[in-house]
């Protein structure tokens, strides 16, 4: 059963010992962040990861996100995924061209 369906579109869920606010509406969401991006943090359980990842995108916040984001941006755009995949792939290749 889908949580949404029985508690709406926000709910509190407990995973462990840790408190988590669940909001399952894509519009709620876009306004919460809309709000006060500065509210919404990982929060402390994605912090015991740092020793693995270290300084990463995945677990800045703010301003370090932002730029971290925007430096990336450009090797995911599908021309790039697409150049990629052209210089890795011989059969893409060769798929594209029939």
């Amino acid at each position: 059963m889908e949580f949404s369906k029985t508690y709406g579109p926000i709910y509190r869920l407990l995973a462990g010992p840790q408190p988590l606010v669940v909001v399952s509406a894509p519009h709620l969401a876009k306004e919460i962040v809309r709000c006060d991006p500065e509210l919404m943090t990982k929060g402390d359980t994605y912090q015991h990861l740092r020793y693995w990842l270290g300084n990463s995108i995945l677990l800045n916040e703010g301003d370090e996100w932002r730029t971290k984001r925007m430096h990336l941006s450009p090797a995911f755009s599908v021309r790039s995924e697409r150049e990629a995949a052209t210089t890795t792939s011989p059969r893409y290749h060769q798929d594209s061209i029939t």
